[in-house]
């Protein structure tokens, strides 16, 4: 029974610092990672990095 008490307080304590947290729901950067995974890997081949457009 210890270990369904312990898991029920760490379920309490992760629902507490997610309501309290100023985090979205859900991930934004998808595309700014892609973006960013693409150029490293074009450096690594040596076929030199894309430009980044201003803003980013």
């Amino acid at each position: 029974m210890r270990v369904a008490a312990d898991v029920e307080r760490l379920h309490t304590a992760l629902d507490e610092a997610q309501s309290t947290s100023a985090l979205p729901d859900t991930a934004t950067g998808h595309e700014a990672l892609h973006d960013f995974v693409v150029r490293v890997r074009l450096d690594d081949r040596g076929v030199g990095s894309a430009p980044v457009p201003p803003g980013d």
